[in-house]
């Protein structure tokens, strides 16, 4: 046990991790289909327990670990601890619902809120009060609703107007409503009808995008990226690059990096600055998708070649989690991912 008592939490998440499930493991392992743990298993759950107290006091968050919480709902559920089962129970699906919300988030974010919805409910399926799915779901629920109620006066206004903005305001509905194609199709009419119109450009690459073109996706936000350089939806989708178009977890080691954007397919990855890099969710996204008020300063990692580690992960929502800031350990309120502290 002298490595778990020895286990500074706020050096390294990955070594944390390790280390924290090793131990339960051994826990675990003690049971050998009985109901009560050796006193030694004892001992060790409780400094267990109070490690991953600390670690998750710390990162303000649950840990990215749902093995650890499953293992450790099985442990107290042996040993007849019903309330500590639920609890780690309900930590282990928070955290996969975390996830699922920010998957749903993105794509509210590139205007499917049809899909949106669907990984909000089934994050709401894990944890009911999921605040933020229930929030996040209301309002797509609103822009679905929404969508369908007007669907049929844009498309009258864009065969009659024939205008760029017209047949951009009936493609959005349509994608809204998770009809990909026909948006596309709305898309590349008001193309036409203005090809120089970089919001019709870049809602192109949402739907090429969604269709897992990510490479002809990539074209057409760059082309809406040299009429607007401020595009959000084209910035959002240059800095994450085509292996990175939703989310997933990043690589803990500095050294793993390479290999976890490799790995990352058509998920966005979460990399930081640090010994404890990769906590968190996926933050390469523009600040038009963030709430930034009480945040720290933000700045968008930069994907292509390589990736910039001296660049920030900062802010998606505030007050969600407290990060320990280098230096002085100060702790700010802030979104839910961060860059790592510095050892």
């Amino acid at each position: 046990m002298t490595s778990l008592e020895a286990l500074d939490v706020q050096q390294n998440l990955k070594q944390t991790l390790s280390t924290l499930e090793e131990a339960a493991r051994s826990v675990e392992a003690s049971l050998q289909g009985g109901a009560t743990l050796p006193e030694d298993s004892k001992q060790t759950l409780e400094v267990l327990l109070k490690k991953m107290g600390e670690a998750e006091e710390y990162y303000a968050r649950a840990l990215d670990s749902k093995e650890l919480y499953d293992r450790l709902a099985a442990i107290h559920r042996s040993i007849g601890d019903q309330a500590q089962a639920a609890h780690f129970e309900k930590r282990g699906n928070t955290f996969v619902a975390d996830e699922l919300e920010f998957k749903g988030r993105l794509q509210a974010f590139y205007g499917n809120h049809t899909k949106a919805l669907g990984f909000f409910d089934e994050a709401l399926k894990l944890v009911p009060d999921h605040a933020f799915s229930l929030k996040d779901a209301e309002a797509s629920r609103k822009r679905v609703e929404k969508a369908n109620k007007d669907l049929e006066k844009l498309k009258g206004n864009a065969n009659s107007k024939n205008t760029s903005k017209d047949w951009l305001a009936y493609g959005s509905a349509l994608f809204d409503l998770g009809r990909v194609e026909e948006a596309l199709a709305g898309f590349e009419k008001a193309i036409d009808s203005d090809a120089k119109n970089p919001d019709a450009l870049a809602r192109k690459g949402t739907a090429l995008q969604a269709m897992d073109k990510v490479q002809e996706a990539l074209e057409w936000y760059r082309k809406a990226l040299e009429i607007k350089p401020t595009s959000m939806v084209g910035r959002v989708a240059m800095e994450t690059g085509p292996k990175s178009k939703f989310v997933s977890r990043a690589a803990s080691a500095p050294a793993d990096r390479e290999g976890a954007l490799e790995g990352a397919a058509l998920e966005g990855t979460a990399l930081a600055d640090g010994p404890g890099a990769g906590f968190g969710f996926a933050a390469r996204i523009a600040p038009a998708m963030m709430t930034t008020t009480r945040t720290a300063p933000m700045a968008m990692p930069v994907l292509g070649n390589g990736f910039d580690s001296t660049l920030a992960i900062r802010v998606i929502r505030p007050s969600f989690m407290q990060i320990p800031l280098s230096g002085n350990r100060k702790r700010q309120r802030v979104g839910r991912a961060t860059r790592a502290p510095r050892g």
